[in-house]
This record gives C-alpha cells, sequence and structure tokens, in this order.
C-alpha cells in the first residue's frame, strides 16, 4: 500500500512539473510571476531556452500593459532594455553589459516622436547625438 501511495505521489509531482513549464509562443519558459497584495501581475521573468544564463524580465502596468522589458543575466542588465510610457509609446531603447550602458541609447517623448539619442562606451562617456 505504501508502494503505491509513493508511486501515485511520484507521478502527480511529475504531472505538476511537466504542466509547469508554461513555455509561451516565443519558445520561452515562463520562471517567476510576481504579484501586489491585490492579485495584480507586475513582473514575470522568462527563462530563454537558447540562452540558459540569460532571463527575460517584463514588468507591467497596473493595467496589464507593458513597462518594461530586459534581459538580466546573474541579477545584472545583460542585452537590451525597452522602457514604454503608460499611452503604450516606446519611452527609450539601448543595450546593457554588466549593468552599464553601451552603444546607441534613444529616447522618445510621450507622443512617439525622437527625443535623443545618446551613445555610451563601456568605460561610461557618453556623446551626445
Amino acid at each position: 500500500m505504501k508502494a503505491a501511495v509513493k508511486c501515485m505521489c511520484s507521478l502527480m509531482l511529475f504531472v505538476v512539473t511537466i504542466s509547469c513549464k508554461n513555455q509561451n509562443n516565443n519558445g520561452l519558459i515562463l520562471r517567476q510571476i510576481m504579484r501586489d497584495d491585490d492579485g495584480t501581475v507586475y513582473k514575470r521573468v522568462y527563462k530563454i531556452p537558447e540562452a540558459p544564463e540569460i532571463e527575460l524580465v517584463e514588468v507591467y502596468f497596473r493595467d496589464g500593459r507593458v513597462k518594461e522589458q530586459y534581459c538580466r543575466k546573474n541579477g545584472k542588465l545583460e542585452g537590451f532594455r525597452l522602457i514604454y510610457y503608460a499611452n503604450g509609446q516606446l519611452s527609450e531603447t539601448g543595450n546593457w553589459h554588466n549593468d552599464q550602458r553601451t552603444g546607441l541609447f534613444t529616447y522618445y517623448r510621450i507622443d512617439g516622436q525622437l527625443d535623443c539619442t545618446q551613445n555610451f562606451s563601456l568605460l561610461g562617456e557618453t556623446m551626445k547625438e
């Protein structure tokens, strides 16, 4: 009897583990969901199968629209980062390496018009364009 219960529990755990992989349409695997006290999702973290050391993070406004998207490696910004206004317009784009801005950053006004660009070197120096 005990062996049958253990087997059933192991099988149920296996089924739950398989169903929690939550792969979305882009092939990303949902790793974590963070919610406010009222249950509203404010952040999701995805695993990228092709780059297991990199995570994709999405932060949301209260209405569920995307506020920010970025990649991180070992808890530090690594790769692209997109920031949006509450109206859905893009606010800022740029790339990061080891928590530092690198390369061209583009900033937009709330109406979607280009505001300015700024170029960052790995040493942190900037050149406005």
